[in-house]
């Protein structure tokens, strides 16, 4: 349960300062993209780093956090249905890690290299090929057009590199420190 709340807590974390932070800063500087179209998406990078380090229970961990974000969203979103919505929360919950394992069953498994390194590139192509999924799966039910395919590609892809760097140095610092 302890996880499950931690998951979604940084689910719903990553969603705000998208939304408080990143969104309002790219209106200012890039005031031409689509609207709720994120260049970097942080949420994406928790749903990847989540997967990385759970597996499978990842999708109960982070599924409290999407409802609530697919709800902030599309509740009052006239084209969604509350069966796109629910269809959205089970594809944003389920993609990540159906394309880990299907990476895994291909051969690219190992995740850390010996002495509990980790490996990034399977992570980052992981969640390359996720997103590329989900972009599919968003720009398909919200009828939308290819520059926001792109759009949804380039933010999740920059919104996991941020995040993984961020987790990468944090554990740096603390493996550093010496002990009390």
């Amino acid at each position: 349960m302890q996880t499950v709340i931690w998951v979604s807590l940084g689910f719903l974390a990553a969603y705000t300062f998208t939304e408080a932070v990143v969104m309002p800063l790219q209106a200012k500087f890039a005031p031409g993209l689509a609207p709720g179209l994120s260049l970097l998406f942080l949420p994406h990078g928790v749903r990847v780093i989540a997967t990385w380090m759970l597996g499978w229970q990842s999708v109960p961990a982070i599924l409290p956090g999407n409802v609530i974000v697919f709800y902030l969203i599309f509740a009052d979103h006239p084209q969604m249905t509350w069966l796109c919505i629910l269809t959205g929360i089970a594809v944003s919950c389920l993609i990540v890690p159906l394309v880990f394992d299907a990476l895994s069953r291909l051969g690219m498994s190992g995740l850390f290299a010996s002495g509990g390194r980790p490996r990034l590139r399977p992570v980052l192509i992981g969640g390359i090929i996720a997103s590329i999924a989900n972009a599919a799966f968003l720009t398909m039910f919200l009828d939308a057009d290819h520059v926001s395919f792109v759009g949804v590609i380039i933010g999740d892809t920059l919104g996991l590199i941020l995040l993984l760097t961020i987790l990468l140095c944090a554990f740096r610092f603390y493996l550093d420190k010496p002990p009390r």
